[in-house]
């Protein structure tokens, strides 16, 4: 399915947004002396993710290139290694093909990216899934409801999934699933630990374990840019105060979810 234009818009602008990311929280207060200037903090954590993001193939595309190319100047500047012309430009030519070739491939992913990230938020706003949604819930007590909540969970699973495969991107997964992401595993925790049991009396760990993971990573994304957006000389959010948000808001999500959800029916 080729995604459409206002599609692709709306993701490189949440992309754009998303390039200035502080590091881990849990530094100083950035704003006192001597402290590692701001800008530089976004700057190394938008190389950090980049790196993060990225295979091992690519660096070893990345460090064959770098290599070439200082072959390359070293035999102009210095003549060593002593290459006749015809080399040179052999080697620039295939230099630059790799180029071209790897910015291809790069522009390729990114659409394949795109497109998994578009088909997963239809599936997660299409009717069936809201009513999956909707039944999760037991607005009353405040809880999930036993009978439905693993409908909702599974693909939030299967999300996690991709992503730890690298098949979509985390910051992609964060514009589009972190809001629900954060929430449906925080509220869940006991309702997970349960059906860890319930499906193996001894107990199976791994079950929504790329949830688990993936929460953790998100949790802390979210941490740095909003941090971020707070500016150095505001107090610091922390991981457990985004959980303390998600107690005090519990209510509204879950009246939320199942009021909106039922609209769309």
């Amino acid at each position: 399915m080729k995604p459409r234009p206002e599609d692709l818009k709306i993701v490189y602008d949440k992309l754009s947004r998303g390039l200035h990311v502080r590091l881990r929280t849990g530094f100083p207060n950035l704003s006192m002396p001597g402290r590692i200037p701001h800008a530089m903090l976004r700057t190394w954590a938008y190389i950090k993710r980049s790196v993060n993001g990225q295979l091992l193939l690519f660096w070893l595309f990345m460090a064959g290139l770098v290599f070439g190319l200082a072959v390359l100047i070293a035999s102009l500047a210095f003549e060593r290694p002593c290459l006749s012309n015809t080399d040179r430009v052999t080697l620039f030519v295939g230099l630059l093909a790799g180029v071209v070739v790897c910015w291809q491939g790069q522009l390729i992913v990114q659409q394949l990216v795109l497109t998994a990230v578009i088909d997963l938020d239809k599936e997660w706003n299409s009717n069936a899934m809201l009513g999956k949604r909707s039944a999760a819930w037991i607005v009353e007590n405040e809880a999930p409801n036993p009978d439905n909540m693993e409908n909702v969970l599974e693909f939030l699973e299967k999300v996690s999934s991709l992503e730890k495969r690298r098949f979509v991107t985390r910051q992609l997964i964060w514009d589009t699933f972190g809001w629900y992401i954060g929430r449906y595993y925080f509220y869940c925790k006991n309702e997970i630990q349960r059906l860890r049991t319930y499906w193996t009396p001894k107990g199976d760990p791994t079950l929504y374990q790329d949830l688990e993971r993936l929460y953790h990573i998100l949790i802390a994304v979210e941490v740095e840019q909003r941090n971020l957006r707070r500016g150095p000389r505001t107090e610091q959010l922390t991981k457990e105060g985004i959980e303390e948000e998600y107690r005090q808001t519990r209510k509204m999500f879950i009246a939320s979810e199942i009021s909106d959800n039922e609209e769309n029916d």
